[in-house]
């Protein structure tokens, strides 16, 4: 197996996240942010319109509009993702709110495109 198809497959088994800091009360402390899992992805689906996440200019407008559509059902998904509450990420300072949206999503966006649309059209 070639250096490129190990890669492939590491990725696929262990996919790329990041590490943010948000507040956690007074201290910072370190998330994890790493692609939805499939329940994740059906309350996704199920939630949001798929034309929220393709016909913005940039991810500020996107954030603002899933924050003025669905605040909720964002909270939900975020604290999901992270392991808190939806109280606990309603309570976040709003750029930590905007730092954690916008790392979901470009985890996200990257996972799917480098593995599940390359396995989609095989």
């Amino acid at each position: 197996m070639s250096e490129a198809n190990v890669e492939k497959e590491l990725r696929i088994i262990f996919p790329p996240t990041k590490t943010i800091q948000l507040r956690d009360g007074e201290e910072l402390k370190d998330f994890q942010i790493k692609p939805f899992k499939t329940k994740q992805l059906v309350k996704v689906l199920n939630v949001f319109d798929t034309k929220d996440f393709v016909s913005f200019d940039s991810e500020r407008d996107l954030i603002m509009t899933l924050l003025s559509k669905h605040i909720k059902e964002l909270f939900e998904l975020l604290g999901d993702v992270i392991g808190k509450s939806p109280e606990w990420v309603e309570d976040l300072y709003i750029d930590d709110l905007v730092l954690l949206g916008k790392t979901v999503l470009e985890v996200n966006v990257d996972f799917f495109n480098r593995t599940v649309t390359p396995t989609l059209k095989k």
